[in-house]
C-alpha cells in the first residue's frame, strides 16, 4: 500500500474517533500492523486453520506443521 493511503486512513480514523469522543488515537505503525494481521487471518482461514492459532502457543502454525 502506498504511504499516502496509510496517512489518509490514519487521519480519517483519528477524525472519526474524535467525532465520537472516543479515547482513541492511531498511527501508521498500528494501521500497518492491523492490515498485516487481517491478511494473515485471511490466509489462515483459506487454509482451514482456526484463527485463534495465530496467537496460541499450543495451536501455532509451527505445531500444526508437525
Amino acid at each position: 500500500m502506498d504511504s499516502s493511503l496509510i496517512d489518509i486512513i490514519v487521519e480519517c480514523s483519528n477524525d472519526k474517533a474524535a467525532s465520537m469522543r472516543a479515547n482513541f488515537i492511531t498511527n501508521k505503525e498500528e494501521i500497518n500492523a492491523f492490515i498485516g494481521v487481517t491478511i494473515l487471518i485471511g490466509i489462515c482461514k483459506e487454509r482451514g486453520e482456526p484463527v485463534r492459532s495465530i496467537w496460541s502457543e499450543s495451536e501455532s502454525r509451527e505445531s500444526n506443521l508437525k
